[in-house]
C-alpha cells in the first residue's frame, strides 16, 4: 500500500507543478536596432587647441511606432545600448591625427548630457575612421522623450592646421523591450 501512496503523491506533485508552470506568465520581448543616420559636419581647425565642440544634431526618437507594432509602449523599454558608432574624415588625404579624443553625448533637453561613446587616439595616427567605444550609460529615460540631441566633442593638442576637416558620424542604437516576467 505504501508504494501506491508514493506513486499517487508523486503524480499529485507533478500535476501541481504542471499547473503552476502553465499559469505563470511568460515574458514577451522585442528587440530592434535603429540608425540615426549619417551626420556630416566641418571642423574649424584654426580656432583653438584643447577641448572643441564639433557638432550637434537633434533627432526624433521615433521608437513609439516600432514598439506599438509589437504591442509595446515606452514604459516597456528595458535597455538601450550603442549598437554602432563610427566617425570618419571625408577629406582626401586627411586623417584623424588632429584629435586626441572624441566623445559622443546625448541629451533630451531635460537632463545633463550623457557620454555614450569615446575614442582615444594615439599621438600619431594615420586612420581616416574609427569606431567609438561605447560607455555603459542608462539611456532608457532619455529616449522616452520625443526628441534627443547627439553632441560631438573633440580634444586636440596639436598645432592648428590650415584646412578644415570634413567629417561624418554614424550612430545606431539597440532597443530592448519586454512585457511580463
Amino acid at each position: 500500500m505504501k508504494s501506491k501512496t508514493i506513486i499517487f503523491s508523486s503524480i499529485g506533485l507533478l500535476v501541481i507543478a504542471t499547473l503552476f508552470t502553465a499559469c505563470k506568465k511568460t515574458a514577451k520581448e522585442h528587440q530592434f536596432t535603429k540608425s540615426y543616420g549619417e551626420l556630416s559636419f566641418t571642423v574649424d581647425t584654426i580656432s583653438k587647441v584643447g577641448p572643441l565642440f564639433l557638432a550637434s544634431a537633434e533627432y526624433l526618437t521615433d521608437i513609439e511606432a516600432e514598439l506599438a507594432e509589437k504591442d509595446f509602449g515606452l514604459n516597456n523599454l528595458k535597455k538601450i545600448s550603442v549598437s554602432n558608432m563610427t566617425i570618419s574624415i571625408t577629406n582626401p588625404g586627411q586623417t584623424l591625427n588632429y584629435f586626441r579624443r572624441i566623445d559622443v553625448r546625448v541629451s533630451n533637453g531635460q537632463a545633463d548630457d550623457l557620454n555614450i561613446g569615446s575614442i582615444t587616439l594615439p599621438d600619431e595616427t594615420n586612420v581616416t575612421s574609427a569606431v567609438f567605444s561605447p560607455v555603459d550609460a542608462e539611456l532608457t529615460e532619455i529616449f522616452k522623450q520625443k526628441k534627443v540631441t547627439f553632441k560631438f566633442y573633440g580634444e586636440n593638442d596639436l598645432p592648428i592646421v590650415p584646412d578644415p576637416l570634413n567629417m561624418k558620424v554614424n550612430v545606431s542604437l539597440e532597443f530592448k523591450a519586454a512585457l511580463g516576467n
